[in-house]
């Protein structure tokens, strides 16, 4: 008689293959709605969907039961946890060690939105500037704040306030010596700088202050009489007029 042999028993498998989120750099805003998308090899029923913020070291069901073959994406409202450690996993309900995993992290992140300076404000160079803002999605913990004085593609060279509690909303800064027709504050997630929400274009100024004459004072005509007065910021040269009736008109005195 022939002889025979039989293998110790084995699994026959199917598979996963997770093809969204798997892409490097992919960022995705609490309370958006993504697609997770993925193929399948071979018969299975059902997955759990699951999602980690901590590159794996804990998962969290999004959704169970979900039909394996189901070949269309599945929506997913990102919650808040915000993170850049970021991992999606689909498991097979019939096999758990069927599976398949974002290839590379990816980040949910939070979003701000600036309400003030607006684009009527004027900040006085050693006066105050008061700015707000809210976080439109995500707790954002922490808020870096600065400013450009020649546009919003910056340099933002100007730095306000760091370590911000982001919960606040508003932060009164002492206006620095920048004077410029085209500011812009940048409001910025501290541990995640990518995101970030700017002002409306502003202006700081600088000020004049007229200290003579005041109001007390009785000028003779063809008499030299000094005017004098204050200066708040880097301004250069100055034009001075008079008026006689009320500011209806202006004569110019001197225009350098």
């Amino acid at each position: 008689t022939e002889a025979e042999a039989a293998s110790a028993a084995f699994k026959i498998r199917g598979d996963i293959a997770l093809t969204q989120p798997t892409a490097l750099g992919i960022s995705w805003t609490v309370d958006s709605v993504q697609q997770i998308i993925w193929l399948t090899t071979g018969t299975l029923s059902t997955v759990t969907i699951q999602y980690s913020y901590d590159n794996g070291g804990t998962w969290n069901n999004i959704s169970t039961g979900v039909n394996a073959t189901l070949g269309t994406p599945f929506p997913w409202t990102i919650p808040d946890h915000l993170s850049k450690l970021c991992k999606v996993k689909v498991v097979s309900e019939d096999d758990s060690t069927v599976y398949a995993t974002s290839a590379n992290n990816f980040t949910i992140q939070g979003q701000l939105a600036v309400s003030a300076p607006t684009s009527s404000t004027i900040w006085r160079v050693n006066g105050a500037g008061a700015i707000q803002w809210s976080r439109v999605h995500g707790n954002i913990q922490y808020v870096n704040i600065d400013y450009s004085i020649t546009g919003p593609t910056g340099p933002f060279a100007y730095t306000i306030a760091n370590n911000v509690l982001a919960s606040l909303g508003a932060y009164n800064c002492a206006v620095a010596d920048t004077i410029s027709q085209d500011v812009y504050v940048r409001v910025s997630d501290r541990d995640n700088t990518e995101v970030y929400a700017f002002s409306q274009k502003f202006a700081i100024k600088g000020k004049l202050s007229i200290t003579r004459p005041n109001g007390n004072e009785r000028f003779v005509y063809n008499t030299p009489e000094a005017i004098n007065w204050d200066v708040n910021g880097h301004i250069t040269t100055v034009t001075l007029k008079y008026t006689i009736n009320d500011g209806v008109s202006f004569t110019t005195i001197n225009n350098s």
